[in-house]
């Protein structure tokens, strides 16, 4: 169905990113290219200055090898890890690979997006995404 996919993932305990990984698959055609992204929380300005830059660069490559394990569930997938909005951060990157949301399930204003999706990327992506 689908050539590119961007599948967004949730390192904590409360998200199962084998599930997003299968429906990806799902989705996919023969060939598709894969990305699986991850957005990083900002620490604010006012508590960044009391946490070591090393603890931050180490916890940065804790999570790129994390991220790095489960693309490998994904023939030829990508990475990328950013830090910021989630909901920005994953609407900006699909936009600047020129990918749409699209599902069978109609939401709020028109957009067509699944579940899955919108707890991930909130309202500022329900507003902001492309679709088809």
């Amino acid at each position: 169905m689908y050539k590119k996919i961007l599948v967004p993932v949730v390192f904590d305990d409360d998200h199962d990113t084998s599930a997003s990984i299968a429906v990806a698959k799902t989705l996919a055609d023969p060939g598709a290219a894969f990305t699986v992204m991850h957005v990083l929380d900002v620490i604010p300005s006012y508590a960044a200055y009391q946490v070591p830059a090393e603890l931050l660069e180490e916890a940065r490559e804790a999570t790129e090898r994390h991220l790095n394990k489960q693309a490998e569930a994904l023939p030829g997938a990508k990475t990328a890890l950013t830090a910021g909005h989630a909901g920005r951060q994953i609407v900006n990157h699909a936009h600047a690979q020129g990918l749409t949301a699209s599902s069978s399930r109609p939401m709020c204003r028109g957009l067509r997006i699944s579940f899955w999706a919108l707890r991930r990327i909130g309202w500022y992506g329900m507003q902001n995404a492309r679709c088809m």
